[in-house]
């Protein structure tokens, strides 16, 4: 197996006595122009490096013994799209995988080595011991704030595994083993480098069903700040609650909405509530007379011709698919509640969404739009969004646009608030379908 342990050479000798914020950026000016989203700040016990890889919900404090901590800082980059370190002097991406045991299942990890031949270059990645520049972060690094979507960058069981070390005390604990996984050959550009990883996450995948797979993240200013659903969206939650049956097969579609943190998923089997309703929508019209024809004394005196009845009655419906659509959202979708949900995330709704893929979501409200304006197209506009966004999700390509949208990070959150929308929209349906 390839060194990996890299040992780092103190620079700009010996610490100062008193570590002052002008001598810590002096000495850090290296770490600060490879990585310009952070600085250096007077944190709570001392110097601190704010918002590693960009991540404001951790910070790096340098303490006054910082020779070790100075010289990784300014040997590394830290990418934010990535939970992992860059050795600009190894051109490696140091992965921060664990430092907890792996257990018997994926016991086989450790030392794994494997050339990845990609776009005529050839990378040696292997599981190894992590560097002394990783375990030099993890151990001087601090939460800010909860939650983190970077889970601190896995820095918790490095730090963990460096203060609690196996054997203390004379009685076996942990074993901890902190390991990384290595990409080395790396020059860096980011769109090469996650191109990269998108291929080695798929050829790992394929030889190893349960093989860990590299994570890549939103940088901040790709972030959308999504208020979540109206809590209680009805009122204060009732002393009583009346149960009306519902159809099964909805049932199994809005759990499986409900589960999972995939928008993806539950935009599209809340979609199939829809769609699976609005296939059985009958106008209210025939809906009365199909009533009157079973209320009739004589109803079950000729089961044949009831049936033939029933039958006539329902072909008599006129409109089509998509008309069914826009009429069950008429009949059993309240605009104001929908609007309610728009509102809370109203910036996402009035501007254009480019998707990764290449679909476009036209603007669904003007600026300023009133909620008269929202109402007066709001069933045939928002299915047209629906049935837009459904498409584009469900389709190799849509057949109109030629475009999709894939399943990225950067989606997932561009969908979040029209999943809302539709979920609100499928409940509403699955509650008030059989009531008239």
């Amino acid at each position: 197996m390839a060194q990996t342990n890299d040992k780092v050479v103190a620079i700009n000798g010996a610490a100062p006595a008193s570590l002052t914020i002008e001598k810590t950026r002096e000495r850090l000016a290296p770490f600060i122009d490879a990585n310009p989203v952070s600085s250096i700040i007077d944190g709570e016990k001392g110097p601190s490096v704010k918002s590693p890889w960009g991540d404001d919900t951790m910070a790096i404090d340098i303490p006054e013994d910082s020779d070790d901590l100075i010289a990784a800082l300014n040997a590394v980059y830290l990418p934010e799209r990535l939970t992992a370190i860059f050795h600009k002097d190894l051109q490696s991406i140091e992965v921060i995988f664990t430092a907890f045991p792996l257990g018997d299942e994926r016991d086989d990890l450790y030392g794994r080595a494997f050339q990845f031949h990609h776009r005529e270059r050839d990378h040696a990645c292997e599981y190894g011991a992590a560097s002394d520049r990783l375990l030099a972060l993890a151990k001087n690094f601090r939460p800010v704030s909860a939650p983190s979507s970077t889970f601190f960058r896995n820095l918790n069981s490095y730090q963990i595994a460096m203060r609690f070390p196996a054997g203390e005390g004379g009685k076996q604990t942990i074993n901890f083993k902190p390991v990384s996984f290595w990409i080395r050959g790396i020059t860096w550009d980011e769109e090469s480098v996650l191109d990269l990883i998108s291929h080695l996450n798929f050829y790992m995948r394929y030889y190893d069903a349960f093989s860990p797979m590299v994570a890549t993240h939103l940088t901040p200013s790709e972030n959308i700040n999504h208020q979540p659903i109206e809590r209680f969206g009805y009122g204060p939650f009732p002393k009583a609650v009346e149960s009306k049956l519902i159809d099964e097969t909805l049932l199994h579609f809005w759990h499986a909405s409900t589960l999972g943190s995939d928008p993806v998923r539950r935009f599209v089997y809340s979609y199939q509530i829809l769609e699976y309703c609005a296939f059985n929508f009958i106008e209210d019209k025939i809906r009365k007379s199909i009533r009157k024809t079973l209320a009739a004394p004589n109803a079950t005196a000729d089961v044949n011709q009831l049936t033939e009845r029933v039958i006539a009655l329902v072909g008599e419906s006129k409109i089509g698919e998509p008309a069914k659509f826009i009429n069950l959202i008429k009949a059993y979708v309240d605009s104001s509640l929908i609007w309610r949900e728009i509102k809370r995330n109203l910036a996402q709704f009035t501007k254009k969404t480019i998707f990764d893929g290449g679909f476009v979501l036209d603007e669904f409200l003007k600026d300023n739009s009133t909620f008269e304006e929202f109402d007066k197209n709001f069933a045939s506009n928002f299915c047209d969004s629906l049935r837009n966004i459904r498409n584009a999700l469900s389709h190799a390509k849509e057949q109109k646009s030629q475009a999709v949208i894939t399943p990225t990070v950067r989606n997932f959150q561009r969908l979040q608030p029209w999943v809302t929308l539709v979920a609100l929209a499928a409940q509403e349906v699955m509650v008030y379908r059989n009531l008239g």
